[in-house]
């Protein structure tokens, strides 16, 4: 809403990366300090403090994200409970119906990188895409 009434990326006048950048060309100061408090954040509070937790572009993405085609759909028959992509997932907490049931990530917090298809010897894991394609029966 800021966006559209200002026109400017309302995000990038809080995004810590857009404050460095614009500190490194129009001289140190808050944008320094920005990255620095988000460095310390993640050091010491928990990991992923501002991206996970405090940015508002991630909640926008999260909540855009649950409406998405593409998915992640995860099939328990087929599944040895290797959990090897509970290893590789960056976002771990997405895949919390491994070993439980079967059916789709509905999680917008999953980034759809792939990761857990690729590492998946059991085809458990793989893209659909609302479910067009249905299985034989």
């Amino acid at each position: 809403l800021l966006s559209l009434i200002f026109g400017v990326a309302a995000f990038e006048v809080i995004s810590p990366i857009s404050m460095l950048h614009r500190g490194i060309i129009f001289g140190l100061g808050v944008g320094f300090f920005a990255v620095l408090v988000v460095f310390l954040l993640d050091l010491f509070v928990t990991k992923h403090a501002f991206c996970g937790h405090i940015c508002p572009l991630g909640a926008f993405y999260s909540l855009i994200s649950s409406f998405a085609i593409l998915k992640v759909k995860y099939d328990l028959q087929a599944c040895t409970h290797c959990m090897e992509c509970k290893k590789i997932c960056p976002e771990k907490q997405v895949l919390g119906i491994i070993g439980k049931e079967s059916g789709v990530i509905k999680s917008g917090e999953c980034t759809r990188c792939g990761r857990c298809i690729e590492v998946c010897g059991d085809n458990a894991l793989v893209f659909n895409l609302l479910d067009f394609k249905k299985e034989k029966k």
